[in-house]
């Protein structure tokens, strides 16, 4: 059916936005190459579902310099912070914020 076909363009393939379609070209589902920047900066995107660009997985080979496939690789070849590494720093971050702040307060009362 061409309707059920061009609605399957239109809808991303699951299997390369994390990483790799064994279909490739005969894939009926979109594959977009954009990467999430969001992703790739904070670990997790919040709009996982909805975004359009892809989430690919931290290739396994190339976390131990072993990666065959080089540049043509779908996976990542970089890091990707872990979300609940961002989650913590954070944390830190809002806790001397925090901090601060009520060290200006306590200073303002002295005076």
């Amino acid at each position: 059916n061409k309707k059920q076909e061009k609605v399957r363009q239109q809808v991303r393939c699951k299997f390369f936005n994390t990483g790799f379609c064994k279909k490739n070209v005969l894939c009926p589902f979109q594959h977009t190459e954009t990467i999430c920047q969001r992703y790739l900066e904070f670990g997790k995107c919040h709009s996982f579902r909805t975004c359009p660009n892809r989430h690919p997985r931290e290739c396994r080979y190339w976390k131990h310099g072993e990666c065959f496939r080089g540049d043509g690789c779908l996976y990542l070849h970089q890091q990707v912070q872990d979300s609940q590494e961002v989650q913590d720093e954070e944390e830190v971050q809002n806790t001397r914020e925090n901090e601060e702040d009520e060290e200006v307060e306590d200073d303002s009362e002295d005076a």
